[in-house]
């Protein structure tokens, strides 16, 4: 599953920092973040639906483009996790 499959966004009706923190840490994300006012969040791969579920309580999530920022952060953990087999 591709970068570009695994992003979703969603525009929180209440505070997006707010909706940032309840969803920065959980499982099915590899990354969570604001983009505006927008949250943004790059499932694991495999994991689109449930990320897609996870954010669904803060409004309707929709696949996003990726960013140059979201291709450097995938290929240099994909970097780091090759070089160290045990780092995730």
């Amino acid at each position: 599953q591709g970068l570009r499959d695994r992003i979703l966004e969603v525009v929180p009706a209440a505070d997006p920092f707010e909706a940032l923190s309840e969803v920065r840490d959980a499982p099915p994300l590899e990354d969570a973040y604001l983009f505006g006012r927008r949250l943004r969040a790059v499932a694991r791969a495999g994991r689109t639906a449930e990320a897609g579920r996870l954010l669904s309580r803060f409004g309707s999530p929709t696949p996003a483009e990726p960013s140059l920022e979201d291709v450097f952060v995938s290929l240099a953990r994909q970097q780091a996790a090759a070089a160290d087999p045990v780092a995730v």
